[in-house]
């Protein structure tokens, strides 16, 4: 899985920071942080066969704070079969 650049982004965090991979996000306004990961055809694979995506965030010790994971552009406008709820 690798992070992916796309069009709204306005920022790389960690870029030539040798210890991590650069993440191409977009900060909002509002803080939010958004970035885009692409899987290959095993990881497709593998998330077909399973149905799990793992996520592991580094807190450094301080409180965790709310994420969002979604398989859907938040740049598009969902159609209404593909809104859960």
């Amino acid at each position: 899985m690798i992070a992916k650049e796309f069009p709204q982004q306005n920022i790389v965090i960690a870029e030539n920071q040798d210890e991590y991979n650069s993440l191409p996000a977009l900060v909002s306004e509002d803080g939010a942080v958004t970035c885009c990961f692409q899987l290959d055809e095993a990881e497709i694979k593998q998330v077909k066969e399973t149905g799990e995506i793992w996520l592991t965030v580094l807190t450094f010790g301080r409180p965790l704070q709310p994420i969002n994971t979604s398989v859907l552009d938040p740049f598009v406008e969902a159609k209404p079969d593909q809104i859960s709820g």
